[in-house]
């Protein structure tokens, strides 16, 4: 593997850390959020109404699988 190839698998690397890390944030503060919020947040990202009644407590509950 060359000095590139190897730059680009650390490139993904930190990508891959800084996505999990902005998703770890976003699941936080999801999950310390009221009921009502979550289901608006859901809401606001093209859930249906419905549906992120239905998602919301698995969502909110991510969070803490993932610690």
């Amino acid at each position: 593997m060359d000095g590139a190839e190897q730059g680009a698998l650390g490139d993904a690397a930190a990508d891959r850390r800084e996505m999990r890390q902005r998703l770890a944030e976003w699941l936080a503060e999801f999950a310390h959020a009221s009921e009502a919020k979550q289901v608006e947040v859901l809401i606001q990202r093209g859930v249906a109404a419905t549906d992120a009644v239905a998602l919301r407590p698995r969502l909110a509950a991510l969070q803490s699988e993932l610690i």
